[in-house]
Parts: structure tokens; C-alpha cells; sequence
């Protein structure tokens, strides 16, 4: 089959935000080859930001999920209004930048090699987040992407390509409820023996909230990270404890401040 850009369903989460003030609304609905009623927009926001105008504006499918109710059942809820007939699923963040490029580049890897589940290339203000290497469970940056493979990849969310028949077989986690999300479906991707693609130049810049994030949105974040690497790690305490000390020594760096080690 050969892919087009009008094959591809995006399933966008936005979180406390107008439509007007995220990036990615705003760019996606500047390409004009995309089938607006492809898009979803699921919206986890804790209060009413007027996002059921992007209906009517822009011709996007809307869910509201009434209050934060975790990046899973969103994902979930998202994945119930796609066609039974759709062949490409394109997951997002609200704040990464994307530009038509992206989905002309991402198509001449989907239309030259079979996978499953195909990774951009993810940029933050440290250099490559994604895709990133598991080792032991254990998820860290790489500087060379040839040393990742099947076995040992892992990547974040917004971005990422799946083929449709994957959730067939596949429901998101709903005990997790922000982070480890992408972790955890890479692992099941992996145990499935799906194959997976590295796009290595189809590049996407994305926001790093251990960098960004600072005073009580940063303690916020931070207890909802530990109730999430609970679950994760619920059968490997070493590595729970080992990331939380990992995480909390890098917000003291980035914040300048020791109030994380009390958190």
C-alpha cells in the first residue's frame, strides 16, 4: 500500500491550554494535505478553555475527558473515535512544533520500510531526547543513535507513528497516569516483537519539563512522576529508587536549589 498524508489519524492530548495557544494545533492546521476530521483533540484540561471551538473552526474531532484524567485513558478515548478502517496514527503533545515536512519525510520511510511503529527524532534544550536506550529498565539519552535496536529502544510519545493494527492488540495502561506511558508501551511493543524504524532525519523539537518546569508546578510534576515509577517499577524497588535519586539530583542542578532532595 502507499501511504499518504491524508492516511494519517493524529491523536493530540492538550492540557490547560486554549487551542489558540498550542503550537501543535496551530502548525498541524496549517497543512493543508491532512484530513481535518483525522485530527482528535483530546482534552485534559482541569477547567474550560472554550477548546470545543476547534469543531467548529477547524473541523478537528473534540473530546472533552472533564478534568484531568491521565495521558492513558485520553490516549484510549482517542483511539475509540479512529476509523476501523485507519491505517497511520500519529500521537502529539500540545507543544511540539511540527511543519508538513514532517509527515513527507515520515512517509518515505513508512512507504519504503515495514514496521510497525516508526520514531522521530526528538530534540530539547539538552541536545537528543529521543529515542533513548533501556538498559535493565533503565531509560537514558544516547549520543549515537546506531547503538539502539529492537531490543533495546525506547522513545517518548509525541511524534511517534504507529500502524493502526498495533492496538488491536494493545490498550494503553491506564494505572500509569503521565509519565513511563511511552516506556511502557515501547516495552509491549518490544515483547511483542513488533519492529520498530528510527526516521533519523525527520527531526521534531520538544519541550523538557525537568529543564522548564521550576517551583510548585515542578513539586506537582514530581509526585505524580513517583505514583507513576511506582507502578512501573512495582517489581523492581532498585530501579525506583534509583531514578527518583537520578531526577531529584537533576532538578536541584536545573532549579539551583536543594528543595528538591526533601520532596
Amino acid at each position: 500500500m502507499n501511504y499518504k498524508t491524508k492516511d494519517f489519524y493524529i491523536i493530540l492530548v492538550i492540557y490547560n491550554k486554549n487551542y489558540h495557544d498550542s503550537k501543535t494545533i496551530q502548525d498541524l492546521n496549517q497543512i493543508k494535505d491532512l484530513d481535518k476530521k483525522n485530527i482528535i483533540v483530546v482534552d485534559n484540561s482541569t477547567k474550560d478553555y472554550n477548546n470545543q471551538n476547534i469543531i467548529k473552526e477547524y473541523g478537528y474531532q473534540y473530546i472533552s475527558m472533564n478534568g484531568n484524567k491521565g495521558l492513558p485513558k485520553a490516549y484510549n478515548q482517542g483511539l475509540n473515535k479512529i476509523d476501523k478502517n485507519a491505517n497511520l496514527v500519529c500521537l502529539f503533545d500540545d507543544d511540539t512544533a511540527v511543519e508538513k515536512i514532517y509527515f513527507d519525510t515520515a512517509l518515505n520511510y513508512i512507504n519504503g520500510e515495514e514496521a510497525d511503529v516508526y520514531i522521530p527524532v526528538v530534540k530539547d534544550q539538552l541536545g537528543m531526547l529521543s529515542p533513548l536506550i533501556m538498559k535493565n529498565l533503565y531509560c537514558h539519552r544516547v549520543k549515537n543513535i546506531d547503538v539502539l535496536n529492537n531490543e533495546n529502544i525506547s522513545a517518548i510519545n509525541s511524534g511517534m507513528i504507529i500502524k493502526s493494527e498495533v492496538f488491536k492488540n494493545y490498550k494503553y495502561d491506564e494505572n500509569l497516569f503521565l509519565d513511563f506511558v511511552d516506556h511502557d508501551f515501547m516495552k509491549s511493543m518490544k515483547k511483542q516483537n513488533r519492529n520498530i524504524v528510527i526516521m533519523k532525519n525527520n527531526m521534531l523539537i520538544q519541550d523538557f519539563s525537568l529543564v522548564s518546569d521550576s517551583g510548585k508546578k515542578a513539586k506537582i510534576r514530581f509526585k505524580i512522576l513517583k505514583k507513576d515509577l511506582k507502578y512501573f517499577y512495582r517489581n523492581h524497588p532498585f530501579y525506583y529508587y534509583y531514578v527518583i535519586i537520578r531526577r531529584k539530583l537533576g532538578m536541584c542542578y536545573f532549579q539551583k536549589s536543594i528543595l528538591p532532595l526533601i520532596w
